[in-house]
């Protein structure tokens, strides 16, 4: 069912008319009530009383569970398998699907060497689960075979994102941001000044709406990243999905691939935003 830290709209309902009806309620009137956008299809929904946060919720709108894909310019979709423990039952499964996948590994763990080098040979691509707080390089140095990094933990406040940030582009991966966002974009321009291409994950997918989110986001992007466990359920979950958009006419690409075709165009659309 529906998360229990999100709103869902009804159809037709934007979140600015859930911002206004709120505050017009006579009984939140000492209550200070914003909902802003933080993603594509997110917005966030919070309440202070003076400086103190009494909530916070996500703000989803009502989306179709099969969005229209074009078929002159259908947006291209990549999936990402995440191994935070050793499964090599469910990597060599993965490994076996003849799709165009990656697995994601964090870099200083026991299995991630093994792991990288069983999903090379399958012609799998590999992906580093990167720490903000440990030194870049040292885990890119990790894992020679990565083609780019999942960053899913938010920045320390001390951090610079673009220093931080000079190791990829030295070495030509992308960045695939993981973070729920809230409107700071200061990494995505990091990442333009230096030449990576920043792409935004669509989705962990685990069930409960999350393949309607990824299919809409990928639609209203031009492409899409969908990450999911490599456990058995969600390893199941990933192939069922697999072939339901193979048949919806997404077409399938590495992550590599499609953060190389799209991985400039989020600074674009800041840059055109700036602009209106």
């Amino acid at each position: 069912g529906p998360e229990v830290d999100a709103i869902y709209l009804p159809r037709g309902k934007t979140p600015a008319e859930l911002q206004s009806r709120l505050r017009a309620i006579p009984r939140l009137a000492g209550v200070a009530i914003y909902v802003t956008q933080g993603d594509d299809l997110l917005h966030r929904f919070r309440a202070f009383d003076g400086p103190r946060l009494l909530l916070s919720r996500d703000v989803r709108p009502w989306l179709p569970e099969r969005p229209v894909v074009s078929p002159v310019d259908p947006p291209e979709i990549a999936f990402i398998s995440r191994f935070l423990e050793n499964d090599a039952e469910q990597l060599d499964r993965i490994c076996g699907w003849k799709a165009p996948l990656a697995v994601a590994l964090p870099p200083f763990a026991a299995h991630t060497v093994k792991a990288a080098r069983r999903a090379s040979r399958a012609s799998k691509g590999v992906v580093l689960l990167v720490d903000p707080r440990d030194d870049l390089k040292e885990q890119l140095d990790a894992v020679p075979d990565a083609s780019g990094v999942l960053l899913e933990q938010e920045l320390p406040e001390t951090l610079d994102p673009g220093p931080w940030l000079d190791p990829l582009g030295r070495a030509g991966l992308f960045l695939l941001d993981g973070r729920v966002e809230d409107g700071n974009q200061s990494l995505a321009v990091a990442a333009s000044d230096r030449g990576v291409a920043y792409v935004k994950m669509a989705t962990n997918l685990n069930g409960a709406g999350s393949e309607i989110l990824a299919r809409n986001l990928t639609v209203r992007r031009g492409y899409g990243f969908v990450v999911a466990d490599g456990n058995e359920a969600s390893t199941s979950l990933l192939r069922a999905f697999i072939e339901e958009v193979r048949e919806e006419g997404y077409p399938m690409a590495f992550p590599s691939e499609v953060a190389r075709m799209h991985g400039g165009d989020r600074v674009k659309a800041l840059g055109e935003d700036v602009l209106r």
